[in-house]
């Protein structure tokens, strides 16, 4: 989870390597002009500048030069996201993805690759049926859930859960005849009180971030007109001004000016980011561990879709979450619980009933975690990431929920990542890399372990993975966006959420590789 999306990126405006550049600099162009004023001419009119329209407007698709693999954006509008890893965001035809964005909820036709907007405004969680093309949601202006079908857009309340606390629901059976999630009894505070209270420090830091983004922009535009006036002048020196030359130069020395300030301004906007991120992080820490240790009393529920009918099946003062119901079976329920990691047992199966209630993964050294769970689409394994030593060994593991054999496929550790995912077939996993934590920091604070790629892992018969790298994220900032990577229902992308266009949209790189003779460029 993250907390700004929408703030200024650092590391977003320029793309190494081939990637595509949103906010080209003016100097480049400005020092072609200086040597020959003439023959700066003719190159400024075949390369004008960018209009603000083209600044604004994102490519679309391209080749990743470090990995050859099409790279498309997928989504329009700012601050669109894919659900979370280990949320079905498919319906079950696999034609639409579901997604959000600040406008509400949207739904995307993955052959033709429009989108509409399904419910406007606040939204809470959103769930996608497993047996009907429908959108399960909370509306966050009156707390009630809905349910919507996304072809007649009919629109139908749910039934009230009549429990004194604060009720979240954020699974739907294979059946849809039960919907399952947790609440907190009485005026216990929410983990959001918690966090909201945590970073409250953190926000200043942030706006006058924001603050000096602006300034860069403005001190850009009046680079660019002096840029766009340079030319004018040379112009009509090349059409016999005799004063037009020395105008040219003078506006090319204020441009140059503007784009020094434009520089010093974003080197300390920079600086400013990396500490306010950490900051950032450590108050998310914060809230984590105050709200484990509050034990407030929280329970998981069922809701009966048919009757109405709620049903408490696990009472007590664990944290709960990530409610989800097995893909297959209607009976079975994943859930973890939450907290600092090195303090629980996370990773738990229990049936719909309250009945065997199953610990997935024993934490069999005091430095290990087991997080980030998922089921296989076939609903027979829990699979989540393991460390059997914290930020040392990285694998990912699965439980047969009938057996409760492990099966474990170790990773290197540049090939680790925040989350993973399984193919539909269930041969093949998919990570999102990861720059947030356990990244080495070298000389000048440079990393010296780049670990920013949209993964393709393969299982070997030795228990670990080949890797294949998709997609190079170097400029997505994962303090404040993790891309949390699926893959497509046909399983020839990899579909993802980056911040590396300046703000949040969504993403899928091709599993194979584009032809070789395709130019590696935006385009």
């Amino acid at each position: 989870m993250t907390f700004f999306d929408d703030i200024p990126q650092r590391g977003t405006t320029t793309f190494p390597n081939g990637r595509p550049n949103m906010q080209p600099r003016v100097t480049s162009l400005l020092a072609s002009l200086l040597p020959l004023a003439l023959a700066a001419v003719s190159f400024a009119q075949a390369n004008p500048p960018a209009s603000a329209a083209q600044l604004k407007t994102p490519p679309k698709t391209w080749v990743d030069k470090d990995t050859g693999h099409r790279v498309t954006r997928l989504t329009d509008e700012l601050g669109s996201k894919g659900l979370y890893f280990d949320e079905n965001a498919y319906t079950p035809d696999g034609l639409d993805m579901v997604y959000t964005s600040p406008k509400g909820i949207h739904d995307l036709n993955l052959a033709t690759l429009k989108s509409n907007l399904l419910v406007s405004g606040r939204v809470g969680a959103v769930i996608v049926g497993t047996k009907t093309r429908r959108v399960f949601y909370e509306n966050r202006t009156d707390g009630r859930y809905y349910v919507i079908d996304i072809d007649t857009r009919k629109v139908t309340k749910l039934p009230i859960v009549n429990l004194a606390g604060h009720v979240y629901i954020s699974t739907v059976n294979a059946d849809e005849t039960l919907l399952a999630g947790t609440f907190i009894e009485g005026k216990a505070p929410e983990f959001n009180k918690y966090r909201l209270d945590a970073i409250s420090s953190v926000k200043p830091a942030f706006d006058q971030i924001g603050q000096t983004s602006a300034e860069i922009n403005t001190t850009t535009t009046v680079a660019g007109r002096s840029l766009g006036e340079t030319i004018e002048a040379l112009n009509q020196a090349r059409a016999g001004s005799t004063t037009a030359l020395g105008v040219a130069k003078s506006k090319l020395n204020e441009a140059q000016s503007q784009q020094a300030v434009a520089d010093a301004l974003t080197a300390d906007t920079n600086a400013k980011m990396a500490d306010a991120q950490a900051q950032l992080k450590q108050a998310n820490a914060n809230a984590v561990q105050k709200r484990f240790d509050a034990r407030e009393p929280e329970d998981l529920f069922t809701l009966n879709l048919q009757t109405g009918e709620v049903k408490i099946i696990l009472k007590g003062t664990d944290w709960l979450n990530h409610v989800k119901f097995s893909p297959t079976d209607p009976t079975l329920l994943l859930y973890d619980h939450e907290g600092p990691a090195l303090q629980v047992d996370r990773v738990w199966t229990i049936r719909a009933d309250g009945a065997h209630n199953v610990l997935m993964q024993n934490r069999s050294d005091p430095a290990g975690i087991a997080t980030h769970e998922f089921w296989s689409h076939d609903g027979k394994t829990v699979w989540f990431d393991l460390q059997e030593s914290k930020g040392q060994d990285f694998a990912v593991a699965g439980v047969d929920v009938a057996t409760g054999n492990r099966t474990t496929y170790r990773l290197k550790k540049e090939e680790a990542s925040i989350h993973y995912n399984l193919s539909p077939d269930g041969k093949v996993f998919c990570g999102d890399g990861n720059l947030m934590t356990h990244g080495e920091i070298g000389v000048n604070g440079h990393r010296t372990l780049d670990r920013a790629w949209i993964e393709l892992l393969r299982p070997s018969p030795d228990g670990t993975f080949h890797s294949t790298r998709l997609a190079h994220l170097a400029d997505n900032n994962y303090e404040l966006t993790e891309p949390n990577p699926r893959f497509s229902p046909d399983k020839k992308m990899v579909i993802f959420t980056s911040n590396m266009l300046g703000h949040n949209y969504i993403f899928a790189v091709d599993v194979a590789k584009a032809p070789p003779t395709t130019t590696v460029a935006a385009q």
